[in-house]
């Protein structure tokens, strides 16, 4: 009987710490599309920040990378 509650419990613990994972990786990728920017439309000189492990991660401001949690790098468009 005891045995029974306990793994309840840890299944339980696993269950929900499975669905705030979930919902942490979905708030990542909703802030890293609403900073992201295209930098083909940049015009030479112009400044953005890019995250040296992550260089799909992209961002107008300094911050840091919501994949790694690295800052990103100020980079100089050519």
């Amino acid at each position: 009987m005891k045995k029974t509650n306990i793994l309840s419990v840890i299944a339980v613990v696993f269950i929900m710490s499975a669905c705030n994972n979930a919902s942490t990786n979905n708030e990542q990728k909703s802030e890293l599309q609403q900073s992201s920017i295209d930098t083909t439309k940049l015009k030479p000189g112009e400044i953005y920040y890019q995250c040296e492990m992550n260089p799909e991660v992209i961002s107008d401001k300094s911050d840091s990378c919501p994949k790694c949690g690295m800052n990103l790098e100020k980079k100089e468009k050519k």
